[in-house]
């Protein structure tokens, strides 16, 4: 009796499985994508083409102005921040010291 009530429960089992293999199986496929027309390709550039120039997609990290281009090139000319990490060097040390961990005379790279 054990055997026919546990074969029963897997057969249960299995046809629970199906019937929701099968109900999925049927279920409504999406509807199909369509290309979006140009307008709507347009109205969700960031720069959008026109005529002979080519629009921007993304805005991130792109300067869209003369005068963003110029910020660009200010900064760049600039020279870079100092190290933040680095323990500010003894007043009157030179800048190029100023990272260094410990004071190393030249006669002793030398070996004078």
């Amino acid at each position: 009796m054990r055997r026919s009530s546990a074969l029963g429960g897997v057969l249960a089992l299995a046809l629970a499985l199906c019937g929701a293999l099968l109900a999925r199986a049927q279920s409504p496929s999406p509807a199909p994508l369509t290309r979006p027309t140009l307008a709507e390709a347009r109205r969700d550039m960031a720069l959008p083409s026109h005529d002979d120039v080519r629009g921007r997609i993304d805005s991130t990290a792109y300067a869209f102005t003369p005068a963003q281009m110029a910020k660009v090139w200010t900064l760049a000319e600039a020279p870079p921040a100092p190290d933040s990490f680095a323990p500010p060097p003894a007043p009157g040390w030179p800048a190029s010291s100023a990272r260094t961990t410990r004071s190393v005379s030249r006669a002793a790279c030398t070996g004078a």
